[in-house]
């Protein structure tokens, strides 16, 4: 009666605490009649595509059989040939039937064009043909293709983005990353130096991972025998100047004795400019061979060889068995039987490593009986959900060795977005038989025994939920106008549910769990500073840290006279806090010196990142996990478990929500990061030679395609004083773009954001004459360097920085060292060394505005 009177308990608590959210019970989707039939998850079935481009290269995509939201398919790009031809080949084309072909814009609203392709030159089970495309593919605009491909009567989707280039060098700047490739297999250290600047960033004692920084040795494989296999090139970014582009090859690696079959994956990024070639950004990672199916032990370990890769794992309450997850394979270790065995992958035997990039394994509890609740999520390259994106729940029965798939979550955006998507937050409490799940910005209570789902609370954005390593206690901020009120926190393993109230004119904000600890700081409202309508410090006096056992407890604390907490990095042991001062004269903050506070070990032992072991030999550093018994007896098992008939299973829909608007960060052949802040998401961008798309596929920065100088032309705006200056710069930027400037004095008499000035300015316009066709949004450039606005510049958009609440300036040009800053009060240009700019405008916290289209 107490597990349900706590269960009743923390379900009204938390509907009641959400913002706005609501209850909804809802049976799965597809229910049918459950058996006892378990079948071994069957070989992948799919045709496999090939779009083809220059001489001996192709992408190879992945076959979906559902249609995707085509805005987030961003996995590669395909040039056409200059007769705007396609080349295509079909691999185990056994079961096709027709193929048909449409062209899309980014945002897959837009139908350029669409057809069935015929004249297929078929060679046993390969089909090949040229797709001849239209000239409404306007030259360096991208668009999204999709081909759908009939198998087995059933319709499976591929798709590209697609480029047309009049004037390229797609040859020379993949031609570069096969010579530079070529070179490393060949020890040509001549050539290889000539485009990398090692430094003390990288070792020379480990092979998994190597990059630009890295010396030659390295990169050349320091005296190893080296064999590689076939080298698949991909595309991933291209204009007509750069590229960046992803290999893929095995290689056999020998020290004359022994020898190491790994993979190999690297990232360039070549840029072509005034004939000579630029090697910006290159990187490799290295990994070995591994199975469960075929293990090598040695001195009690079991080996991983060359590798970089995180092993994770998690352990039974009574520590006996524990479950790894590395290299795409779930595998548990028995202590009482001295057994290793594998429980789940969707790699098909040794050598298949096909799209294991494309799925992760998360253990959610590991039961003293040895069975294990577990997710597999992201894109399902073979078994039931073949070819489909989603989120399986599975439940592995030690006793009978076999799984139940106990719910799917099918999703239609792109697998890297559902990999960043899912929460940390996966929970399950066995004796109420709930699964808490967090997915996107929501948390829901699935009930594995009934069949129903509730949605428990919903955060205005991603990431505003918090928990601790072990998932079992959960925190969230409620509040108006960016000022959390109170903060509610519900310990999922009891029950029990606590609340946090900030006082009168104040505000509280979460910082993270330290263990299973809440640390969260105290704000006053009035020690906020804004800056034109913009928050620019939101300053806490005081931090406090609770534990929580069969009570809320506070246990640690940190304020300091005279200083202003800024904001903290949680560490496993530690708490740094970044600091402030404030000047009461100016009311402006000032950076103090960070602090520290310490702590005994709070982490979770039940979860843990898991310390790999390193040997160091001719192959430089090779991992091992140790493992808790004789490896000499050890029984080994690496049969693929039997999953019970997926047809059974349940299917839940989520509600996606609305998350505002969304940055997307992609470098080095794969999406980096998701971002609510555009200058967060330019700034990882710009540090790993990516780029930024917004959530409707639209380029909003990019690094190093701009021009080496931008000077833009604009109708000056003579400012009346210093008081003026603001106003100024936002007439001229608006009517630059196309904007009502008449509309700006009134806004600012309003007190309205700088932002939200823009963008009403600007969209009036557009609404009143609709053949300006005026589009775009203001952005919010706050923190981002001098440097990486000058993007906008090259775009043809006037940058404003605002320097006090009713003070700006307009940045209009650029060279390769100077930036041109425009003054409305004394109507002169004056030119500034980028690096003066720099550390002039950093005084006003880099408060940079832009609109976008």
């Amino acid at each position: 009666m107490k597990k349900l009177i706590r269960r009743i308990l923390l379900l009204i608590f938390i509907f009641a605490a959400a913002f706005g959210s609501f209850v909804v019970y809802q049976q799965y989707t597809q229910k049918t009649q459950q058996t006892d039939s378990y079948e071994t998850m069957q070989s992948g079935t799919l045709a496999a595509v090939r779009l083809k481009y220059l001489t001996d290269n192709s992408n190879i995509l992945r076959g979906y059989t559902q249609k995707m939201d085509v805005s987030t398919m961003r996995g590669c790009i395909t040039p056409l040939s200059k007769e705007h031809k396609l080349s295509i080949q079909i691999d185990q084309a056994e079961n096709v039937g027709q193929v048909s072909y449409e062209v899309r814009g980014l945002d897959g609203t837009r139908l350029v064009e669409d057809g069935v392709i015929s004249g297929w030159e078929t060679d046993g089970s390969t089909m090949n043909t040229q797709l001849q495309l239209s000239n409404l593919v306007d030259d360096g605009n991208e668009y999204q293709f999709v081909l759908c491909v009939s198998q087995k009567e059933k319709p499976v989707y591929y798709y590209s983005r697609i480029i047309y280039l009049t004037d390229e060098h797609t040859e020379s700047l993949v031609g570069f990353a096969h010579d530079f490739w070529q070179a490393s297999i060949d020890k040509n250290s001549d050539f290889v130096v000539n485009y990398i600047q090692p430094d003390e960033t990288m070792g020379t004692d480990d092979f998994s991972y190597v990059n630009q920084h890295s010396r030659s040795g390295m990169i050349t494989w320091n005296g190893l025998l080296v064999e590689a296999g076939t080298v698949e090139t991909t595309l991933t970014e291209l204009s007509d100047s750069q590229a960046s582009i992803t290999l893929t090859y095995p290689v056999t690696i020998s020290n004359g004795t022994d020898s190491k079959t790994c993979m190999v994956n690297e990232n360039y990024v070549v840029r072509f400019r005034s004939d000579v070639l630029y090697l910006l950004d290159f990187e490799r990672h290295v990994k070995e061979q591994f199975s469960v199916a075929a293990p090598v032990y040695a001195k009690g370990a079991l080996q991983l060889g060359i590798t970089d890769e995180e092993v994770s794992k998690m352990a039974s309450d009574d520590e006996n068995i524990q479950a790894y997850v590395y290299d795409g394979q779930l595998f548990t270790s028995n202590e009482k039987d001295n057994s290793l065995s594998l429980i789940y992958t969707y790699q098909d035997g040794a050598e298949d490593k096909s799209f294991l990039d494309g799925y992760k394994l998360q253990p959610i509890r590991v039961e003293n009986s040895g069975d294990i609740y577990f997710m597999a999520y992201g894109y399902h390259s073979r078994g039931n959900h073949e070819g489909q994106v989603g989120v399986s729940f599975l439940h592995y029965k030690c006793e009978t060795a076999c799984i139940d798939e106990i719910f799917y979550i099918p999703v239609t955006f792109s697998e890297e977005i559902l990999m960043k998507n899912m929460g940390t937050l996966a929970y399950v409490n066995n004796e109420s038989d709930l699964m808490y799940l967090l997915y996107q910005s929501t948390v829901y209570s699935i009930d594995l025994s009934s069949g129903e789902k509730a949605q428990l609370a919903k955060a205005s954005s991603a990431g505003s939920f918090y928990s601790n390593k072990s998932s079992s206690l959960i925190a969230w901020e409620e509040g108006d106008e960016g000022y959390a009120g109170v903060i509610r926190i519900a310990d999922l393993s009891t029950g029990e549910t606590y609340r946090i109230d900030a006082g009168e004119g104040e505000f509280v904000q979460i910082q993270g769990f330290l263990g299973n600890d809440l640390v969260y700081g105290t704000g006053r409202k009035s020690d906020v500073l804004t800056q034109a309508g913009q928050v620019v410090h939101k300053p806490m006096y005081e931090l406090a840290i609770l534990s929580f056992d069969e009570d809320m407890t506070q246990s640690g604390a940190y304020q300091m006279d005279g200083y202003y907490i800024e904001g903290t990095q949680i560490l496993e042991n530690q708490l740094n806090i970044y600091r402030l001062t404030k000047n009461n004269a100016s009311g402006s903050y000032e950076e103090a010196a960070d602090d520290q506070m310490f702590f005994n070990n709070r982490s979770d032992k039940k979860v843990t990142s898991l310390t790999k072991s390193k040997i160091a030999d001719d192959f430089q550093k090779v991992w091992s996990i140790s493992l808790p018994f004789d490896t000499e007896k050890v029984q080994t098992n690496g049969t693929l478990c039997k999953i019970r008939d997926a047809a059974a299973s349940y299917q839940l829909n989520l509600d996606d929500g609305d998350q505002g608007h969304l940055y997307y960060v992609y470098a080095k052949g794969r999406l980096q990061q998701i971002d609510s802040v555009l200058a967060d998401a330019i700034d990882t961008a710009y540090d790993q030679m990516g780029v930024v798309v917004d959530d409707r596929a639209s380029y909003v920065w990019t690094r190093g395609t701009r021009a080496l100088s931008k000077n833009l032309t604009f109708e000056e705006q003579q400012a009346k004083n210093a008081e003026d200056g603001l106003r100024a710069c936002l007439e001229i930027l608006i009517s630059a773009e196309g904007g009502n400037a008449s509309l700006v004095e009134a806004l600012l008499n309003e007190k309205t954001a700088v932002e939200d000035i823009m963008t009403q300015a600007i969209e009036a316009e557009n609404t009143k004459d609709t053949s300006k066709s005026v589009s775009g949004r203001a952005e919010n450039l706050r923190g981002s360097s001098v440097t990486q606005i000058l993007y906008y510049i090259n775009e043809n958009h006037l940058v404003l920085a605002v320097t006090g609440d009713s003070s700006a300036l307009l940045l209009t040009g650029y060279d390769t060292k100077n930036v041109s800053v425009y003054d409305p009060v004394t109507s002169e240009t004056t030119t500034m060394a980028i690096a003066d700019a720099q550390e002039y405008f950093e005084a006003y916290d880099c408060a940079f505005f832009a609109w976008i289209k």
